[in-house]
């Protein structure tokens, strides 16, 4: 398995590379009225209007100041429906070649990360924490973005 390796308020996470449709500069995130609170807004891009996941409060971390040069979005397809996460940075594309490179989540009770991971994979000494982005989203959520989001069809890996 290959991930996409991301930092969040000061923590390292990953999510498959298969769900990554494309990683790009943040673009304007416009408001909307009486949104689900997990989304923080939506952008448009080339193909369409995508919401942008607040993925922070998900998980239970400390909410964004400001972007920094770093920032960015990853554009995801999550059963059928794009959408995107707003993270601090990207790290790189991270293997994991033999499932036992891949720990069962050791994660804290207090940690909001937890109902939400597939592992915890160790790379260059640091811990990071494979989100499995298809337990993100309850039933209810994931009708919210796909009345939200486009179709990812719509959308090419790249």
């Amino acid at each position: 398995m290959q991930c996409i390796g991301f930092t969040l308020a000061g923590e390292y996470f990953g999510v498959d590379l298969q769900m990554v449709l494309e990683i790009i500069r943040p673009a304007p995130v416009v408001a909307l009225p009486n949104a689900p609170d997990f989304i923080h807004g939506v952008v448009n891009l080339r193909r369409g209007i995508l919401p942008v996941i607040n993925i922070r409060k998900k998980l239970n971390l400390v909410q964004a100041g400001a972007r920094t040069p770093g920032s960015r979005f990853l554009i995801f397809d999550i059963r059928g429906t794009a959408g995107c996460l707003a993270v601090d940075s990207v790290t790189g594309i991270q293997a994991a070649t033999d499932p036992a490179d891949m720990n069962p989540s050791t994660s804290s009770p207090g940690d909001g990360s937890a109902p939400y991971l597939k592992g915890i994979l160790t790379v260059d000494d640091k811990q990071m924490k494979i989100l499995e982005l298809t337990r993100i989203f309850d039933a209810e959520e994931q009708g919210q973005l796909e009345t939200l989001g486009p179709s990812a069809q719509g959308l090419t890996h790249g």
